[in-house]
């Protein structure tokens, strides 16, 4: 989308387990290193963009929402969140079909493109 982007994280047991204690159950509020990073790599973002354009000031709104999508690899609501992101630019009439919009990871997760989407 031309104005903001979605970013649909799933955070597994597996992925945590290195970063969180033994005995700590894995919630939303200890996820603080997971916030943090996506701090710094829209912030190094935002410095990139500001030298390549010779501007300054901010590029992303204040206060970046994020939701807890629940428990399990692909809940019913993260479902929904998949296909509410890559249906936007349909909705907003940018593209007839989510597979025609070059920015979306629809032809990762449905088409026929053999990369990874990513899986750290």
């Amino acid at each position: 989308m031309p104005n903001h982007f979605h970013l649909l994280v799933l955070l597994t047991e597996e992925s945590l387990a290195p970063r969180v204690k033994k005995d700590e159950p894995i919630s939303f509020s200890n996820l603080s290193n997971f916030s943090f990073g996506l701090k710094q790599v829209l912030s190094s973002y935002t410095k990139a963009i500001n030298v390549q354009h010779d501007r300054t000031g901010s590029l992303f709104q204040q206060n970046t929402k994020r939701k807890n999508t629940g428990s399990g690899d692909m809940s019913s609501y993260a479902l929904w969140c998949l296909h509410y992101i890559h249906m936007n630019p349909v909705e907003a009439g940018f593209s007839v079909h989510p597979s025609e919009w070059k920015y979306s990871s629809y032809n990762e997760y449905f088409g026929e493109v053999m990369r990874p989407v990513c899986n750290l």
